[in-house]
């Protein structure tokens, strides 16, 4: 045998194996596989690379063709043959545009296929590095193979297109006459925008000039052939595709304005204010579930509790997971930055926020949509399940919107039928949280149950104490104080005006807002007759406040002594045989059922242990009791 004849037969084998292994295989096995060649392949002889380089299964793992959307079709193959090898492949794809004069393809253009994610691993050999043959650009359903890092398509128009596609000239596959139409004007719209020369609109015309192509009258073409009027402009066209549902989603359209100032005009200013809280998605990914993890994940977020209020958790089904998955992100669900993938979403938490925080500046940077930075709690929730995750599996397993606007599209991307219950959750708390008057100042940061606001009243400036909803067991217990109590005591203010989660009350000057802690225990120290008189005040009306704190006494100008706050007022089921035995003085019995303060700045201690550093510091050790 000729030695030409084996090398020849030795190849065929070859062919024969890896194409086995390939089609069969996994694509991990078969790069475990050849991954020796990739370092090798130096040390071997030039005519040994020569011989192997002519399996060309084999060549795109020894010397592979970079995977980028651009490649190069084989010059020894041809357009005709190239589209013949898609077929007997069985690879899943559509010819975008430009196909009408296939088998010839005009010149200075390239071919755009859209090809199913599943059906990369079939092309390698078909592509070569030389960028002077004929340009190919390869566009995945996902962001596998992308425009800019983006899905060329929505995932789920870019399925729908590859389902509908039809046999041209019985050897190329094309878009259907109506997908045909969409996918152009969509390229037109969100790909070229000013770049395609289209007039902005009726009366606005497009200062970019003329483009490669005449996109109007190919638009209007097609257009026609499926009884469709348009009118070629871009906002138009944006228009006829969103009453057609060929949009891309929000995340997407905010990433392609990056580019074109027209693209940025149809993004809607964000309607919310800060003042009246957001919504916030999260969206816990299929692995979470998977690994029972769902559980731990919301002891997280019931640490943020009295930051967040959740509104719902919703459990995906398997039609919502893959739907949703399709919509979001771009369709893209990898692993991002981390060992393992999140997968797909598992589960929506729908949560409001009554005080969005500030953006710091480089996350802003980075994500300029985002408006409240306690979005970025999920960073700690992944922080705390791969805390307790081996390195090489810590895992993907959070994701969220940027914004309402955005949060408003995950929740009908995933759970449509949810999003009318979620949207009246959020309206009940806006309405509740709302402060109507003109707000002079805010009194208090910690916005644990409630938030203390000076307002604009008559005839006078008042103090105003907003509930968030659901705590209105609070509020109740306030009202009762400064409505029924306040006449028994002058150091309790009396109510002003109250609804169901307000109330309003006289605004005092505290000349103890402007002293530093030492200051302020010498003034509260002159006074502990007074307070230790407002203790048995409560005793004897068979309450406890529970909370008894510095910080709820004002002094006013006129050295007047002054107690607000009674959020955790518990009336005795049956009191305490002595005062000096009273929860105020001896602290929570075990087995307490009332509410607990639960901030580190409120640990309802007994009142020895709270105010008895003063009494020791400024009285001279004077214990009162």
């Amino acid at each position: 045998m000729q030695e030409e004849d084996l090398q020849y037969a030795m190849l065929q084998v070859l062919n024969s194996v890896i194409y086995y292994v390939d089609e069969h295989l996994k694509p991990l096995t078969f790069h475990v596989l050849l991954y020796p060649f990739r370092h090798v392949k130096k040390a071997l002889p030039e005519n040994v690379m020569s011989f192997l380089k002519q399996s060309k299964r084999l060549r795109r793992y020894i010397d592979p063709v970079p995977q980028k959307v651009r490649r190069y079709i084989d010059p020894e193959m041809g357009v005709e043959a190239f589209f013949d090898a898609l077929n007997q492949r069985n690879v899943r794809y559509v010819a975008l545009r430009w196909f009408e004069g296939l088998p010839e393809w005009p010149a200075n253009e390239d071919i755009d296929l859209l090809i199913d994610d599943r059906d990369f691993g079939k092309l390698g050999d078909l592509f070569v590095r030389s960028p002077e043959t004929m340009p190919c650009d390869l566009f995945s359903v996902t962001a596998r193979s992308s425009y800019n890092g983006l899905p060329y398509y929505p995932p789920y128009l870019a399925s729908s297109i590859l389902k509908n596609r039809v046999l041209f000239k019985d050897r190329y596959y094309i878009p259907s006459p109506e997908d045909h139409f969409f996918t152009l004007a969509y390229h037109v719209v969100y790909h070229k925008a000013e770049k395609s020369g289209l007039p902005l609109s009726e009366h606005q015309e497009n200062e970019k000039g003329a483009a490669d192509h005449p996109y109007a009258e190919i638009l209007i073409e097609l257009a026609q052939r499926i009884q469709l009027q348009v009118r070629p402009t871009l906002s138009d066209l944006h228009d006829l595709l969103d009453q057609h549902g060929w949009t891309p989603q929000l995340d997407t359209l905010r990433k392609l304005a990056e580019k074109s100032e027209w693209l940025r005009s149809l993004l809607h200013a964000n309607p919310y204010k800060a003042e009246d809280g957001e919504l916030l998605i999260f969206i816990a990914r299929e692995w979470v579930v998977e690994n029972n993890k769902l559980d731990f994940i919301m002891k997280c977020f019931q640490k943020k509790s009295e930051d967040f209020d959740i509104l719902k958790v919703i459990k995906l089904d398997e039609a919502q997971r893959q739907a949703s998955s399709l919509k979001i992100r771009g369709g893209e669900w990898g692993r991002g930055p981390f060992p393992v993938s999140g997968g797909r979403p598992g589960v929506v938490i729908a949560a409001y926020d009554y005080h969005p925080a500030p953006v710091p500046e480089e996350i802003h940077l980075q994500y300029p949509y985002i408006t409240d930075g306690n979005i970025l709690f999920k960073h700690q929730v992944r922080d705390e399940v791969n805390n307790r995750l081996l390195w090489t599996r810590r895992v993907n397993c959070m994701h969220s919107s940027d914004d309402e606007i955005e949060g408003w599209e995950y929740l009908k991307a995933t759970c449509a039928e949810s999003t009318q219950e979620v949207r009246e959750e959020v309206q009940k708390r806006r309405n509740a949280y709302r402060t109507s008057q003109k707000v002079l100042a805010v009194l208090d940061h910690d916005h644990a149950r409630s938030k203390v606001e000076l307002i604009e009243y008559s005839p006078e400036p008042a103090v105003k104490k907003t509930f968030k909803w659901g705590r209105e067991r609070f509020c109740e217990r306030e009202k009762f104080v400064y409505s029924e109590l306040s006449p028994k005591h002058p150091a309790i203010p009396n109510l002003l005006d109250a609804g169901d989660h307000y109330l309003i009350i006289p605004y005092y000057q505290n000349i103890l807002a402007e002293k530093n802690d030492r200051e302020k225990d010498e003034i509260l120290a002159s006074f502990v007759k007074d307070i230790l008189d407002i203790l048995k005040f409560f005793y004897k009306e068979g309450f406890a406040l529970v909370e008894f704190m510095p910080d709820n006494f004002l002094v006013t100008q006129e050295q007047e002594l002054k107690i607000v706050d009674f959020e955790f007022l518990y009336r005795y089921k049956t009191q305490t045989a002595s005062f000096s035995e009273s929860f105020d003085l001896a602290g929570l019995p075990s087995g307490f059922d009332g509410d607990r303060p639960c901030t580190q700045k409120s640990a309802w201690q007994p009142y020895e242990k709270t105010w008895q550093a003063i009494v020791q510091t400024t009285s001279g050790g004077h214990r009162m009791s």
